[in-house]
């Protein structure tokens, strides 16, 4: 094979499979930050908290959660341009104003943010094999009108009623 040739074999070689080499390394850098990301917010790391911290968090979730709510439910008005108190021509009464429907129809938390912190810490020491289960996951079973104790946690990790892989 003359010089050129070869060269020109190379060439293609590495123009033909560089994507693919590139293409794995970023899949295994994914694959690694996925992981990472997914395993941040683990049983592990709410007992390596203190009971501030704890609280903290469970404090500023339902902050932003009620936020975002109150946030969506206010669109719905935005959009259609309703304004309260006022009487609509297709409408008898005053009507109600669909921000109020959405934000009523939401769960809430109104249990002391304490209780919310013992019931994930009692989830997590009593069951160290359901650590895995992120805690942000696990506040949606904490509203008002699930109000999940640990013990149903864990009945509902245990037989498949909530997700327990990441």
């Amino acid at each position: 094979m003359k010089p050129n040739e070869l060269g020109l074999l190379f060439v293609t070689a590495l123009i033909c499979f560089a994507p693919l080499g590139c293409q794995k390394s970023a899949v295994i850098q994914l694959e690694n930050h996925i992981t990472h990301d997914a395993s941040r917010h683990n049983g592990k790391q709410w007992l390596a908290w203190n009971s501030y911290e704890r609280d903290d968090f469970v404090s500023a979730y339902i902050d932003g959660y009620e936020s975002g709510v109150h946030e969506s439910c206010a669109v719905t008005d935005r959009l259609l341009d309703l304004k309260p108190g006022r009487t609509y021509e297709h409408a008898k009464d005053e009507i109600v104003l669909p921000s109020g429907v959405c934000s009523k129809g939401s769960p809430h938390y109104s249990l002391d943010i304490m209780a919310h912190t013992g019931t994930l810490t009692r989830f997590y020491m009593a069951h160290p094999e359901h650590q895995n289960i992120p805690f942000e996951y696990l506040m949606q079973y904490l509203t008002d009108e699930q109000n999940k104790p640990s013990d149903d946690l864990y009945k509902m990790a245990k037989y498949g009623e909530m997700r327990t892989h990441w």
